[in-house]
């Protein structure tokens, strides 16, 4: 259930940085440039100091709202369980799988063993 919760409020952190990185760029580019924002800075048309400005300032602002709402989130999530902030960042890396096994031994007994048809009586 906690796993669900977590889930859930970092889902609703992303979502909501998103639409508050789409406003503050879109407010910020209006404020600096006196223009609207460009809606596709990928377009030919548009001037490339242009597209690269608004590239900038759209991932700096993306990249701030989805530090800043993760954070939340976890702080969230720590108070809901019951756990230190630190607690619920950690993420648990699975072991690696078992690297040293050792492959069986072929010997030409063992490949024409293989070899035969297996009977069941």
């Amino acid at each position: 259930m906690g796993n669900l919760v977590a889930k859930l409020a970092t889902t609703v952190a992303a979502i909501g940085a998103s639409v508050v990185a789409r406003k503050m760029t879109d407010g910020t580019w209006k404020f600096v440039t006196g223009n609207d924002s460009p809606s596709n800075p990928e377009d030919p048309d548009i001037d490339i100091k242009e597209a690269v400005a608004f590239a900038i300032l759209s991932g700096v602002l993306v990249g701030l709202a989805r530090m800043l709402a993760n954070r939340q989130a976890t702080k969230f999530v720590a108070k809901t369980q019951g756990k230190s902030s630190k607690e619920v960042g950690e993420r648990r890396t699975p072991e690696p799988p078992n690297t040293t096994r050792r492959r069986p031994r072929v010997t030409p007994d063992t490949r024409i063993a293989a070899s035969l048809p297996l009977h069941i009586a």
